[in-house]
């Protein structure tokens, strides 16, 4: 595959405005996934109402729930090493920007919240910001190699393509901009979907082979495939329940001193102005 990493830079291009991603590089999740759970969080008898909006393209489904679901940027969870590549940038006299496909409302919370961009480049009712078009975008605004760009994912293909300095986040990036170029937040959690499905709740479900002990039917292949099939079946309901309630308790655990750190717990179930879906993002 060929690289898309930039010839060294020389001198004069040694700032090139930062160009930042939001959705899945500066933050570890999806905005638009997350309003979506919210929404049918709030409204379970609306679903139809994302379907509807989903025919209509993506700009009217972002821009629908972005005017229901305000975002409070405090609880995200930002990659710190790229915060600080940021700032890094902004102290050598770089300027920095925050590009996304999220809508302009949710990223304008954010660069407010963090106060390191210099400007913003979302979505709109009009213009889904997202792989082509951001390219276009951005090549219009700073010229074909005028700027570097940190990105994540195939979608950005475009983008990589028209920066000056193509940089990403975890090893998806790396394998689409080649081992030379600047990765963060490379590292792996293999084990993290295990843990979030709790496999030691997984013993109590053992009591469905009790009644092949008691009625002696171990050794009879037919009820012992039987019992292991039931005892799956438990394993991943209990387990399906779990990641379920991690889903809808998300955004209360983020902002818990300990459960934001633990990739598999069951929250506690709280409300609050800050942190309820009930309330603003």
């Amino acid at each position: 595959m060929t690289s898309l990493v930039a010839a060294p830079r020389t001198t004069q291009d040694a700032r090139l405005p930062l160009c930042v991603d939001l959705d899945n590089t500066l933050i570890r999740t999806d905005l638009l996934y997350e309003a979506v759970i919210a929404f049918l969080c709030l409204h379970p008898l609306s679903g139809w109402q994302l379907v509807a909006w989903a025919v209509q393209g993506p700009c009217r489904l972002k821009g629908e729930l972005a005017a229901r679901l305000p975002l409070a940027p405090q609880g995200l969870p930002y990659r710190g090493d790229l915060l600080a590549y940021i700032a890094e940038h902004r102290a050598a006299g770089g300027q920095a920007f925050l590009v996304t496909a999220s809508p302009r409302p949710w990223a304008d919370a954010v660069a407010t919240h963090l106060g390191v961009f210099d400007d913003t480049c979302a979505s709109t009712t009009a213009i889904n910001l997202k792989g082509q078009a951001k390219a276009e975008h951005l090549a219009d605004r700073f010229g074909p190699q005028g700027f570097a760009y940190v990105g994540d994912s195939r979608a950005d293909r475009p983008v990589w393509q028209l920066a000056g300095e193509a940089m990403g986040v975890g090893a998806n990036a790396r394998r689409h901009i080649g081992h030379d170029a600047r990765i963060f937040d490379s590292r792996r959690e293999p084990f993290a979907l295990l843990l979030a499905l709790r496999p030691h709740q997984w013993l109590k479900n053992l009591l469905v082979f009790v009644a092949l002990l008691a009625a002696h039917m171990v050794a009879k292949p037919d009820a012992l495939f039987a019992a292991a099939l039931a005892f799956v079946a438990f394993s991943l309901c209990a387990s399906s329940s779990y990641l379920l309630n991690d889903i809808v308790d998300l955004p209360v655990d983020r902002l818990h001193p300990a459960n934001r750190n633990v990739p598999s717990h069951r929250g506690e179930r709280r409300c609050s102005a800050e942190s309820c879906w009930c309330r603003p993002w």
